[in-house]
This record gives C-alpha cells, structure tokens and sequence, in this order.
C-alpha cells in the first residue's frame, strides 16, 4: 500500500529459546536486512530475551521495539 516490504522472522521456542534460534540464523540476519527489528512481549521474560538478542547483533544493527501499553 506504502511501497514498502518487510519480512517477519518468528522464534520457535518462546522468548526462553529466543536467543539460540536466532544464532542459528545469525548470519543470514546479519547479512540479509539493514536493519533488525526485536519486538517481544514487554513482559519480564518478554524484555530479557529482547536484551538477549540484541546483544547478538553488531551494534546499531537491532532496534528494540516498545509495544503500547494495551499489548501487555
């Protein structure tokens, strides 16, 4: 509609098992996209595996994404 493309990589195993999916596919990640969006629940679990995760990435590379309240 915007002109714009995005794609969506999910985890498999919850936010538990956020951190090993994605060093699995660290690489296609890295080297694929611009620009990583992280967008976990903001729970507690939710916004550890985030901190996780964007300790994987290159700094610069990962944007946390902060959901509204009324998604919690």
């Amino acid at each position: 509609m915007y002109g714009f493309t995005y794609s969506c990589v999910s985890i498999v195993r919850g936010s538990k098992g956020a951190k090993s999916d994605l060093t699995k596919h660290l690489e296609w990640l890295e080297s694929t996209f611009e620009t990583v969006f992280i967008a976990f629940d903001n729970d507690e679990p939710g916004q550890e595996a985030t901190d996780q995760v964007m300790s994987l990435f290159r700094p610069g590379k990962a944007k946390r994404v902060i959901l509204p309240a009324a998604f919690k």
